[in-house]
């Protein structure tokens, strides 16, 4: 370090850099769906375009190990992220007049199952450093609730 040199300066050559919550595209659609007084369905479709990371632009060998050489940060950006969830809504129209009224939900989170990427990182193994990506909530995630509210 400088004698002078500010710490702020310090990162990413004091340049400046995408936040990690830079998406430039982001896109929410919901549709829902009444079919009797007795059911209702919803669709909730989300699209955002990858985050930024930090990629390594090379590799360095040193005593017969190789690690990653990092330049600017955030250069890189991981894939987009999409997934669709499912709700449906069960009501008992009887206790519409009563002290409290209730519904059931069925839902199912990531309806599809896509393994969307929440970061990548890099391991060395051996001579090769390989990429590996990880993935969060990767399945459909199904769930029963019931909700009810006092009137």
């Amino acid at each position: 370090m400088a004698a002078g040199t500010e710490f702020t300066q310090q990162i990413n050559g004091g340049d400046w850099y995408r936040a990690n919550y830079d998406r430039p595209h982001s896109v929410n659609v919901s549709l829902t769906i009444t079919q009797t007084k007795h059911h209702s369905f919803s669709f909730n479709a989300v699209y955002s375009t990858g985050r930024p990371y930090t990629r390594p632009e090379g590799f360095i060998r040193y005593q017969d190990r190789t690690y990653p050489f990092y330049n600017e940060r955030n250069q890189g950006r991981l894939p987009a992220y999409h997934r669709l969830d499912f709700a449906w809504n069960i009501y008992n129209p009887s206790r519409r007049n009563q002290r409290w009224q209730g519904h059931w939900t069925f839902t199912v989170y990531n309806l599809y199952g896509r393994k969307n990427a929440y970061s990548i990182f890099y391991r060395t193994e051996g001579q090769a450093t390989n990429p590996y990506r990880l993935a969060i909530f990767a399945a459909p995630i199904p769930s029963l609730s019931y909700n009810f509210e006092f009137k």
